[in-house]
Parts: C-alpha cells; structure tokens; sequence
C-alpha cells in the first residue's frame, strides 16, 4: 500500500534527482536563508488594545537529526529580536524519530516567549512514526509545556483575544466541534491549524475568521510555472500564502522553517510570518 509517508519520500526523491546544480543550490544556500514577511491581519471586531499588535507564526522547525540545531537557534534569535506580542508555534516542532522528546526539550528551552502568551499546536510529526501515536504526542506536550501552551482542540481567550488550536488532520484526533464550542461567531478570533486541508472539513460552523497553518513547507521547490512537486496535501491551491474560504474564513499558509525527507529549498525560503493585527 502506498502510504503517505511513502508518496512523501518518493516524491522528495524524484525531486531531487531531477535537479542538478540547483539542488546543490538548495541545500547549500536557500535552504537557511531565513525571510521575515510581515503582513497585515484584519480580525473583525477586534478590540482597541489589539490594533498594532503582532502575532509571529513559527512552524515547521523539525527539531531532529535532518534540521542543524544552530541554524534553529539562530531562527530563535531572530525571533527574539522581533519581540512579538503573542508567539505562536503551528506544528511539527520535531521530527518524528524516537527519543526526539529529549533533544526537543534541550533546543526549545531556548525559545524566546510572546509577551502576552506563547501558544502551540502539534502537527503530523509529533505524534511520532506513525503520526497517530497519542502517548508520544502527550509526551512532547509535557516535556515542553513550560515553554508554550498547547491547544489541543481548545481555546483560550488573552487580552480579549480568543485563540483557537486543533489536534493535526492526520492524527484522526481533529474536532472542529469541540474546539470551537463556545466561540461566538461575531467575537474576535484566530485558529490554529497545522494541514491547511482542515479547512476545507465540514464544522466550521460560522467562524468567519484568519486560520494560519503550516505544514506543506511551501513545497519546498518551487517551479516557475505550476504548483510544487513536493506537497502533502490534497487541496494543492493550499501550498503558501493566502486564500479566501466560502463562509467567510481566510487561510494563511507559512512555508515554516525546516525542512523534512530531503534537504533542499528552491524558490521557496524559509518562513517566520509577523501578522500585525488591524481592524476588518
């Protein structure tokens, strides 16, 4: 059976082979040649003492054995000098080896916090080599929770802010019921959501707010025309950037900061968004 793990790595490697100089291009230079994209959040009816703040999305770090650990503390660095309001984290903060928990737990201690919160979500790789895999994901959790809160299908409001997170698609754990319960439709909110394909789910009710999410790492190589090989999603309009949704909701898809099965980024940098909030 054709996995997705399996049409990940195939995929990675056709890619790879098929491009010459420019992979070695990839790997030696775009692939830690961090870019900060700042850009406008329109939120509805957010309140005053929002206007001008920022959130900062991280995602896609792949703490392991496949991103180097300097260049992540580097990453941290420049986080840090971008002092945000809120830090989020959307996801795939590690690779999925085992015993990842440990060296996790060293690199995040030096992650910079949010002033008003630093909040986290898990994506497919937490949850270990199956992704699926609960106690791991509940170990990582632990281990890092002094550093950031996770919402796991939960939200939680700051400063007048509500802030909403989801378990990843593909640990089969996601429900948009639960974790929208009690969110009125008309308040001011932002959702986390590591696959962007979770947007397209039934249940979003009438949430008409920004979701950000991450996972699809841009493609990683990105051609002149057509969308990346390289993408582990099935909505592949999804890759990066922003899109409009039916109902009202809007998608901001960050290209992260890692990199996963080969190491290579072509036309596609690494990523740390700074929303900064405004009026709707």
């Amino acid at each position: 059976m054709l996995t997705r793990r399996r049409l990940l790595q195939l995929s990675g490697g056709v890619a790879a082979l098929g491009l010459g100089g420019g992979a070695a291009y990839g790997s030696l230079v775009e692939l830690h040649g961090l870019r900060l994209v700042r850009r406008p959040l329109p939120v509805e009816n957010l309140p005053d003492a929002w206007v001008g703040r920022t959130i900062v999305q991280l995602t896609d770090v792949h703490v392991g054995p496949h991103v180097a650990d300097d260049y992540v503390l580097r990453t941290f660095d420049a986080v840090a000098r971008l002092a945000p309001d809120v830090l989020v984290v959307t996801g795939d903060l590690t690779s999925d080896e085992r015993g990842i928990v440990e060296h996790a737990q060293r690199i995040y201690a030096h992650l910079p916090a949010g002033r008003l919160a630093t909040l986290a979500i898990l994506g497919n790789h937490d949850y270990g080599r199956d992704w699926k895999d609960l106690a791991h994901a509940d170990a990582l959790v632990a281990a890092l929770s002094d550093r950031m809160r996770f919402l796991r299908n939960e939200s939680i409001e700051v400063d007048g802010l509500r802030f909403f997170g989801t378990e990843d698609l593909w640990s089969e754990q996601l429900s948009l019921r639960t974790t929208l319960r009690g969110i009125d439709p008309d308040s001011p909110a932002v959702g986390l959501v590591h696959n962007p394909d979770a947007i397209d789910l039934g249940g979003w009710g009438g949430y008409r707010g920004w979701v950000l999410s991450g996972h699809t790492h841009g493609g990683q190589v990105r051609p002149p025309i057509g969308p990346p090989p390289m993408l582990p999603i099935v909505n592949r309009w999804y890759a990066s950037g922003e899109f409009e949704i039916d109902g009202g909701r809007r998608l901001y898809v960050c290209p992260g900061v890692g990199h996963a099965i080969v190491p290579i980024r072509i036309n596609c940098p690494p990523e740390v968004a700074v929303h900064t909030l405004l009026r709707a």
